[in-house]
């Protein structure tokens, strides 16, 4: 990371969170019994948005509570910056604000795919189905 990354990204948010709608979308995920928790759901939930090129309107990402602390939970390896700052370089500056946004994304998603539709895991993570950031 460079000097100038690094000092953009001391201005991103350190708490992520959800919206009463992505919380019960994960509680619900939750009871598919396909995760061993709720971070490691919503870790993945990132991941499949990043993939996927989803992301959640503005109008979707209102009521935010605080649940989780992004460099020392949700990415405490650093592996999550990186997966942004190669797959979608544009957002490097802000990776907790994308992250954030990418959960709410991807718990839609994968709700829509393992809730609504009953389906399973590896039909969710088909990567056929994924599309390259612009």
């Amino acid at each position: 990371m460079t000097e100038m990354q690094a000092a953009a990204e001391t201005q991103d948010k350190a708490q992520i969170g959800l919206t009463p709608v992505a919380d019960q979308q994960l509680d619900e995920l939750l009871k598919t019994g396909w995760f061993a928790d709720r971070q490691d759901c919503y870790r993945l939930a990132i991941a499949v948005a990043l993939a996927r090129h989803l992301e959640p309107s503005a109008a979707e990402m209102v009521g935010i509570r605080t649940t989780y602390n992004f460099t020392g939970g949700v990415d405490r390896d650093g592996k999550l910056r990186q997966l942004i700052a190669a797959l979608n370089p544009a957002e490097v500056a802000s990776p907790a604000t994308f992250s954030e946004r990418l959960a709410h994304a991807g718990l839609a998603f994968l709700f829509n795919r393992l809730v609504t539709a009953n389906g399973t895991l590896s039909d969710a993570l088909d990567p056929d189905q994924t599309a390259p950031w612009a």
